[in-house]
């Protein structure tokens, strides 16, 4: 029954905040449910705590992408860009430029070079004498 009453709230697009207090008293919120599992994870849940702290690292992800850097166009584009176009083309544009392994970027390669030269992934920590072979472009979606 719970379902079905949040179903018809949505459509009236109402939505049902999880409780405030927590007692024995059995409830159900399908607002405040995330199906996982077969189970439900209600707001009281610790997973659900989680999820509220991922979801604010989305969110001031987004703020910090406000202050990415931008390139101008080359003079031969004529149309004015947004800055939101500015900011991929910088991106875009920095994604083709070689990589200095002398001097560690985490935003530009998962590669750094050791003291002994030879290579390390900063993801898996494996390490190799050659260097890296360089990988460029990405997608722009």
């Amino acid at each position: 029954f719970g379902s079905e009453l949040g179903l018809f709230l949505r459509r009236f697009n109402i939505e049902l905040r999880p409780r405030l207090h927590q007692d024995s008293t059995p409830y159900e919120n399908p607002h405040a449910a995330t199906a996982f599992n077969s189970r439900f994870i209600y707001s009281n849940d610790s997973n659900a705590d989680d999820a509220t702290s991922q979801i604010d690292s989305v969110y001031n992800a987004l703020i910090d992408a406000e202050n990415l850097n931008e390139m101008e166009p080359d003079p031969r584009i004529t149309t004015p860009m947004y800055k939101h176009q500015k900011q991929a083309l910088f991106f875009m544009t920095e994604k083709e430029t070689d990589v200095d392994f002398r001097h560690y970027n985490p935003k530009q390669s998962i590669w750094k070079l050791e003291a002994d030269g030879r290579f390390r992934n900063m993801i898996t920590n494996e390490l190799q004498d050659d260097q890296p072979r360089q990988v460029r472009g990405g997608i722009l979606a």
